[in-house]
């Protein structure tokens, strides 16, 4: 009974003197139901249909803006007659944001951001190490890695390994990382693991020219920032802003770090994105914005997927 209280005290205080100013969604695929996925890949996308509705049932309770936008929506106070921001966001560039995602938001007329992982984008075979490793245990009963035996027979197994396997690599160093997963599965790498599933440059270009969209970047090899030196830093945040800019022929401004929690950057993270020349860069979690000190290089986002389907309904 006290805890509810509390809970209930907090939140009344917090409408009161850090009211809600508005949230920034991210999201990363658009596209119909897969059955084929392990669970962490499953909740990285949400239906056509779901998108569509989450879009329409926002549009009476949030007004949608631009990126261009968001800075002047930061740190202000709301007027009460003023509806909270909404700002869209689309992580690492996968093709159905131009299939099936792009189409919703013009017939909505909604302003979306994607951030772009330059290595993957226009790439048939992209390194996308995450995806790979799902499939690598999604194809097999069990792997054979370093002297041991990893049994992933059915779903609960395979979300299992997956979890195990995906923490190993995470704390493998930057240099030299792409040869060394490669060695490390070589007996389980083959044409089934790559996925032909990212944006090319000319649907960055015509979707950037449409008027809604603005794109930012995303590292170059959606590599775990925390881990990386200070000259790795400099290049993969300088070289995909270099690269993006050069691109769609628009300086860009903003990014978003890979998976994006407490323990994927740091101190020196956020030093070397100022020092590159972002004005400001996004989070994976956190949650709603409120009217309280700002750091531009740390927003927020809500992550969206149709599991909290009742949860995001109920929101606003």
């Amino acid at each position: 009974m006290f805890i509810k209280v509390k809970r209930i005290t907090k939140e009344i205080y917090n409408d009161i003197f850090h009211p809600i100013l508005g949230v920034v969604y991210m999201f990363h695929r658009v596209i119909p139901k897969e059955h084929d996925r392990l669970t962490h890949f499953d909740n990285l996308s949400v239906t056509p249909e779901y998108f569509r509705e989450f879009i329409l049932s926002k549009q009476n309770k949030q007004d949608f803006i631009s990126l261009n936008d968001l800075p002047g929506r930061l740190g202000r106070r709301i007027k009460r007659s003023e509806k909270p921001f909404a700002l869209i966001t689309f992580d690492d560039g996968y093709r159905d944001n131009y299939d099936y995602a792009f189409p919703i938001l013009q017939q909505t007329n909604t302003p979306f951001t994607i951030f772009l992982t330059c290595n993957f984008i226009d790439n048939k075979r992209p390194f996308n190490y995450p995806f790979i490793l799902e499939r690598i245990i999604y194809n097999n009963s069990q792997l054979f890695l370093d002297g041991k035996c990893y049994r992933c027979v059915d779903m609960e197994q395979k979300n299992e390994v997956y979890k195990l396997l995906e923490k190993e690599v995470l704390t493998w160093k930057y240099e030299g990382f792409e040869d060394k997963f490669k060695t490390y599965f070589a007996n389980y790498i083959n044409d089934d693991v790559y996925e032909d599933n990212m944006l090319t440059w000319e649907q960055v270009k015509e979707m950037q020219d449409c008027g809604l969209c603005d794109i930012g970047a995303h590292t170059m090899s959606h590599c775990r920032l925390s881990n990386l030196s200070i000259k790795e830093l400099e290049y993969e945040l300088g070289e995909s802003k270099k690269i993006i800019s050069q691109k769609i022929g628009k300086d860009i401004k903003c990014m978003s770090y890979p998976y994006g929690l407490s323990n994927d950057t740091n101190g020196n993270v956020f030093k070397v994105t100022k020092e590159t020349g972002y004005d400001y860069s996004f989070l994976s979690y956190g949650g709603v914005i409120r009217k309280t000190p700002m750091d531009f290089f740390q927003i927020k986002r809500l992550y969206v997927f149709d599991g909290y389907r009742k949860f995001f309904n109920d929101l606003y």
